[in-house]
């Protein structure tokens, strides 16, 4: 997923994870079962956000202190997704800020973009797709981001029936 910050990429992405996690077994998330519950509350075994905070956090580092996401990073993701599901079918993995890869990352990404294990979704989310390596978007199916326009948002917030009023614009 590729665009502006603050577009929905990352919820979207969790959207999608509570999909393929959720008890209902439905095309939808419910929300409610406690696989989906989780996964909104970020504490779902199944599925993890990779990210400088989660890099920070696991080498006990300041945060201001990450730059780049580092080779150990993907290659302790790599290992999560190469066992079982803990509780759902499915293993996800949000890579956010995915330009932020060192060559070293990206190579380890790609040997399991390569050969995915089972029951595996990895989202790469970033604002700068021409960041990535070429070898890791020819292997990834790009989904573009934008902002949508005053009258765009007026059109979605009427088919979710939400009053437009209520909303500022």
């Amino acid at each position: 997923f590729y665009g502006p910050d603050g577009v929905g990429k990352k919820m979207l992405a969790l959207e999608l994870a509570k999909a393929l996690d959720c008890a209902s077994k439905s095309a939808e998330a419910c929300g409610v079962c406690t696989s989906c519950r989780k996964i909104t509350a970020g504490n779902h075994p199944d599925v993890r956000v990779v990210d400088l905070a989660w890099q920070a956090a696991l080498r006990n580092e300041p945060l201001e202190k990450q730059q780049n996401l580092r080779i150990e990073m993907i290659m302790t993701e790599r290992h999560r997704l190469l066992q079982s599901p803990v509780e759902g079918p499915w293993k996800v993995t949000l890579l956010d800020d995915a330009h932020r890869l060192t060559a070293d990352a990206a190579n380890v990404l790609l040997k399991t973009l390569e050969e995915p294990p089972a029951n595996t979704a990895i989202f790469l989310l970033t604002p700068f797709r021409d960041r990535l390596f070429a070898t890791i978007i020819s292997r990834c199916q790009p989904i573009r981001f934008r902002s949508l326009s005053d009258d765009e948002m007026e059109l979605c917030l009427t088919r979710m029936k939400i009053p437009t009023e209520t909303h500022p614009h």
